[in-house]
């Protein structure tokens, strides 16, 4: 079975309510459309009190939950890590995009009473068609990688510059549609 490229997310929120509406709405929405597959969702939440709140879940077939496990949770160490742990991967992500198992790891400690964490380990489904086409091609992935911040600052004007043109370009044409009819 052929796998896309793998994205972990890491997001902090001043209230547990804030891990339900819109932000559901949307994985849902790519997730229907078929753009990603959640590998590991794991929210936390802390109560006034200090009470731990814990969710997960995933995409996976029971199967493929059974052989993976849940990777979030092995990272920060509350599930017993098997011969292939996702530690190597979490911290080939952290060197690439500053988010490292040991950030995950420390998710609920530095949960404050009243604040929640969500962390989203999911699968860019939408690039396996790409990936075949180049390796039917007789190409090969010599690197992924995703634009660190910095990196995105350093191009970012030329970029919205692109995207600007892109979109005077678009209307130019729908202008064009328009008056044909």
């Amino acid at each position: 079975m052929a796998i896309g490229p793998i994205q972990i997310f890491y997001f902090k929120f001043d209230s547990p309510d804030k891990l339900q509406g819109q932000i559901r709405t949307a994985l849902n929405d790519l997730r229907g459309k078929g753009l990603i597959r959640l590998i590991d969702v794991y929210a936390v939440s802390k109560a006034a009190d200090g009470t731990v709140n814990r969710e997960s879940a995933t995409d996976l077939s029971v199967e493929g939950a059974q052989r993976f496990g849940t990777a979030i949770k092995k990272a920060m160490g509350l599930d017993t890590p098997d011969a292939m742990t996702s530690q190597e991967a979490l911290d080939m992500v952290g060197e690439s995009l500053g988010l490292s198992a040991t950030d995950i790891s420390k998710l609920e400690t530095e949960i404050k009473p009243g604040e929640a964490g969500l962390v989203l380990m999911f699968e860019h489904t939408w690039a396996l068609p790409l990936r075949e086409a180049v390796k039917a091609g007789g190409g090969r992935t010599i690197m992924q990688a995703f634009m660190s911040p910095d990196a995105v600052a350093m191009v970012g004007g030329e970029v919205n510059a692109i995207l600007k043109a892109q979109e005077a370009v678009e209307e130019a044409e729908k202008l064009r549609n328009a008056a044909r009819l």
